[in-house]
């Protein structure tokens, strides 16, 4: 299934990072759990009823959403085997 991580940012003050640099550390630790990091592996995740498989990091990007905010999106395939009753 298509998995999407909307991180939406915005400066805040005392901070000296910019919102693109809020939203850019923010994205990092995402990619730490579930992959995509050019540094961490992904972490092994479990399901309470099923068995998480896979998760695949497709693509992420950011832009601009305003005066002083960031919107950064992080794009997954995500396997999942989970029971389905009929």
């Amino acid at each position: 299934m298509p998995w999407e991580f909307r991180i939406h940012a915005k400066e805040i003050d005392g901070d000296a990072r910019s919102a693109k640099e809020i939203a850019a550390d923010l994205c990092e630790e995402v990619m730490k759990i579930y992959g995509g990091h050019p540094t961490v592996a992904a972490t092994d995740m479990a399901l309470d009823n099923g068995n998480f498989l896979l998760a695949q990091y497709q693509n992420d990007y950011g832009l601009n959403t305003g005066d002083k905010e960031h919107l950064w999106v992080i794009v997954y395939m995500l396997l999942v085997d989970v029971p389905v009753r009929t």
